[in-house]
């Protein structure tokens, strides 16, 4: 009799399996390979007001400062790795223009890239644009030093000369011209003294960006702070040039659609970029001796919203205005052609950013770019036909397992019933 048991127990349990088995690999196959479509009139700027929707505006200097701290530490939840950055370079840095380049921080270059990183001059390095100085200000390859909101991809030779200088305006002679893989005679020249390093321009204002990221994000872990002189260490200047590099080159499209990247990667994003009247909120009233001077630099500077990073009333937080954003369309119009080329994942991230900008827009911006937004909507329907392409095979593939698993059933119930009839 204990056998019998045995052996009905024995069947029950294959029968189990199966079923388990069957079920399992249709649900995994099917959440694998589905895929989402672009919901086209969907706004991914709401996506971004409400990462910061609990912020309290209403605070300025530290107290504002350190509730941001804890929002982009808090929702950082994946550091990649030193090497990781080769990877994530292709897509954050990418040239919109040319499959398979991408274009080297400071200066604009456009060059190809496919993944490797050198020493010598003309390949791509890894830059901190807080300098490391060799680990002494925080760890080189981990945490601040593989951040990817912080790190760029440069060229070798003008990565060495720039090595731990601070960043400040330089007189732009020939004697100051610094040379990338070996040459002073590329386009968008950056410039250097002994003391601070001057970017090319267009890249002056995300400069500063990436520098106030880094202070907010990993400041107090390692102790970063700003100066109006050149710094040392673990210190940095010239905050007032940097100020006005802010205000005179506003967030570009490029760093728009970066941050959206690196998001994606890493879980939380660069404020400075979605928010610029941030930098005034917090280092305009923080308390530090260059305060005043910043005021001054904002005063003078303030030109990419109007008036809102000027103090009301002597001090109370800065009123933000809508912006007319002229600078968008042209940006919008650049996320459209940077389509071209792109498949799968990065054809998806380029069509979301560009849908980003026009939901942005107001009508009479939306009635100016209704041809590149036909393209960008065509190109979206094409993606999501593709995808329903994708799903509905995978639809069928479920049907076909579906119908394995009733065959299969009935296999082993039969078997089943044999062998309990033959026990009995």
């Amino acid at each position: 009799m204990k056998k019998k048991r045995a052996a009905i127990f024995t069947a029950v349990k294959v029968f189990l399996l199966t079923l388990i088995v069957s079920v399992s690999t249709v649900i995994g196959a099917y959440e694998v390979f589905s895929q989402k479509p672009i919901e086209i009139t969907a706004s991914a700027q709401t996506a971004v007001e409400d990462y910061y929707a609990y912020l309290d505006e209403t605070k300025l200097g530290t107290e504002f400062r350190a509730d941001l701290a804890e929002l982009i530490t808090e929702t950082h939840d994946y550091n990649p790795t030193y090497s990781e950055l080769r990877n994530i370079f292709k897509t954050s840095d990418a040239d919109p223009n040319k499959s398979g380049n991408i274009i080297w921080f400071y200066t604009g270059t456009s060059v190809s890239f496919n993944g490797t990183f050198g020493s010598s001059s003309g390949t791509t390095n890894r830059e901190h644009v807080w300098p490391k100085n060799n680990g002494k200000a925080f760890s080189a390859e981990s945490e601040a030093g593989s951040d990817a909101h912080h790190l760029r991809p440069t060229e070798n030779n003008l990565n060495s000369s720039r090595s731990n200088k601070s960043f400040g305006e330089v007189p732009q002679t020939t004697s100051n011209i610094v040379k990338q893989n070996g040459s002073t005679s590329y386009e968008n020249l950056c410039y250097a003294t002994s003391t601070f390093f001057y970017p090319g321009e267009g890249y002056r204002g995300a400069t500063a960006r990436i520098l106030m990221y880094v202070q907010v994000r990993w400041g107090d872990k390692f102790n970063l702070v700003f100066v109006d002189s050149a710094g040392n260490n673990k210190t940095i200047g010239k905050i007032s040039d940097l100020m006005k590099w802010h205000l005179q080159e506003p967030p570009t499209e490029a760093e728009k659609i970066r941050n959206e990247v690196v998001y994606g990667v890493q879980g939380n994003r660069n404020p400075f970029i979605d928010h610029p009247e941030y930098a005034e909120m917090i280092y305009c009233y923080d308390g530090e001796s260059y305060n005043t001077a910043l005021l001054n630099v904002v005063d003078k500077y303030d030109n990419y919203t109007p008036g809102s990073a000027t103090p009301n009333g002597g001090g109370t937080p800065p009123v933000i205005e809508p912006d007319p954003n002229l600078e968008g369309i042209d940006g919008f119009k650049t996320a459209v052609q940077a389509i071209d080329g792109k498949t799968g994942e990065s054809l998806y991230k380029h069509i979301v950013a560009a849908l980003e900008i026009y939901n942005g827009f107001n009508e009479e911006q939306k009635e100016s770019v209704a041809e590149e937004y036909a393209s960008l909507k065509d190109a979206a329907l094409k993606y999501n036909d593709s995808i329903n392409g994708v799903n509905e095979e995978m639809d069928g593939a479920m049907k076909d397992l579906l119908t394995s698993i009733a065959v299969g059933g009935i296999m082993v119930l039969a078997l089943f019933s044999a062998v309990v009839k033959k026990l009995f």
